[in-house]
């Protein structure tokens, strides 16, 4: 406590463990190639929201390239352990208020509209339910208490997605320097374009 932060001694202890594991997509999905050519072969209107500009749809291209190939690295990490999604391809918006100007943003994740990111959810449901079988896990008694182990289909699974995983993509922003045609919107100097639509 008080004695770690004024001396710089003492126990240190914490509530919550600091110990976090990532899995790559390839350990978890040994056909992990499919889920990258499907990102691939994607027509990016269809799954991105309709106020994206061409400078959105740019940028959201130059992501998708990068996270596929993320997607294929055996040494980075994809999904934290628990089943958070470090990588979505879908995309949401942050909007103004324009009824009140004092309200909070308007924030529409979109978790989940891209059926890459059922894919991967899939994946990682059945790569924990073979983890959680292994002896060495089995004798902890895990449950599983979502999607539920009734749910055995891939397309079955898919649809228990959003009570398992909902709002827990990770939020994606690009704010590049001088990328406006990437639709970025944040400059080296951190000032940052307000968009008035």
């Amino acid at each position: 406590g008080e004695e770690q932060w004024l001396e710089r001694r003492g126990p240190l202890s914490m509530t919550t463990g600091n110990s976090m594991a990532t899995l790559p997509l390839p350990i978890m999905n040994p056909n992990f190639q499919a889920i990258i050519d499907k990102a691939n072969a994607q027509i990016p209107a269809d799954y991105l929201p309709t106020t994206y500009k061409a400078e959105n749809i740019a940028g959201f291209l130059a992501q998708r390239e990068l996270l596929v190939a993320s997607y294929a690295s055996t040494t980075n990490g994809l999904i934290e352990h628990c089943a958070l999604l470090e990588k979505p391809i879908s995309r949401g918006t942050v909007t103004l208020n324009v009824t009140d100007r004092y309200a909070e943003p308007i924030i529409d994740f979109n978790t989940g509209v891209n059926p890459v990111d059922t894919d991967i959810f899939v994946s990682v449901i059945k790569f924990y339910r073979k983890w959680m079988a292994a002896p060495s896990m089995a004798q902890l008694g895990p449950v599983e208490e979502a999607p539920g182990t009734n749910v055995t289909t891939d397309e079955d699974i898919g649809r228990g997605r959003m009570r398992a995983w909902v709002q827990h993509g990770a939020y994606v922003l690009h704010c590049g320097d001088d990328a406006a045609d990437l639709g970025g919107l944040c400059r080296p100097s951190f000032w940052c374009m307000v968009l008035v639509v």
